[in-house]
């Protein structure tokens, strides 16, 4: 089958991506600190951030990223593939393993259950 169009409208994604917010440490390999920030979204291949203070990252930096959503705790190397102008960053997930692969993908889940609950409020 095809690759699947995200939930934004205006960009074609491999994979559906879902809006959260919850806290992200990023670990810089080059300078080696931790840099707080929240997760802004997530898909199957990566996320959105938006680090407290992005310091020397730039695009193209490989890092290590950690965040805990719904009591399940990622810890992925990823490389960040573009910097917004409101300093957001994306950021492509690298090196999974499997057991990564399905922490995510049971999040992924979570989030499409919390997305459609609060699309569809039950009466």
């Amino acid at each position: 089958m095809g690759q699947e169009v995200a939930i934004s409208g205006r960009e074609q994604r491999r994979s559906w991506r879902y809006a959260c917010n919850g806290s992200v440490t990023l670990y810089d390999l080059i300078t080696q600190r931790w840099i707080p920030g929240t997760l802004v979204d997530l898909s199957i291949s990566g996320c959105l951030v938006r680090p407290d203070n992005p310091g020397t990252l730039r695009a193209g930096d490989v890092i290590e990223v950690s965040f805990s959503l719904y009591g399940y705790s990622v810890r992925v190397s990823g490389a960040i593939r573009n910097i917004r102008p409101d300093q957001s960053m994306g950021i492509e997930f690298r090196s999974r393993n499997d057991q990564t692969s399905q922490q995510i993908v049971r999040l992924m889940q979570k989030l499409a259950e919390e997305s459609t609950r609060n699309h569809h409020p039950e009466s």
